[in-house]
């Protein structure tokens, strides 16, 4: 496959639910709330994470205990600034609080059937 429209494949990736980065690449928005899920496919728990991006709600999915433990520091309305990093072999985030701003957010989720958790995790 040698051919691909940028715009058509950019506009396909706002469209998503779900973040995907490439290493370097990073997002900015606010922190609403997580769900944890166990995965069939991998046979162990993943993490979602529930962030608000330019008014649409986003999801970031990582099963990372890495990520993980530095979500547990985040408290949900905190701007944050998400980027996708290397570690050899593995994937990491750096997960940075964007100057210290806090914005109170409502989020979608809650609208749903299921109420989802603070972020509070026991490791």
């Amino acid at each position: 496959m040698s051919y691909v429209n940028s715009k058509l494949l950019k506009k396909a990736e706002a469209l998503g639910k779900f973040i995907k980065l490439k290493e370097g690449e990073y997002f900015k928005g606010i922190f609403i709330s997580y769900d944890e899920k166990y995965s069939e496919k991998y046979k162990k728990d993943s993490f979602q994470f529930f962030f608000e991006i330019e008014g649409q709600e986003k999801i970031l999915s990582t099963s990372s205990q890495k990520v993980i433990y530095k979500m547990a520091y985040i408290e949900p309305g905190t701007a944050v600034r998400v980027k996708k990093i290397a570690e050899g072999n593995r994937t990491d985030y750096d997960i940075e609080v964007v100057s210290g701003k806090k914005k109170k957010t409502k989020s979608l989720i809650m609208k749903k059937k299921k109420k989802r958790t603070s972020s509070s995790f026991d490791l």
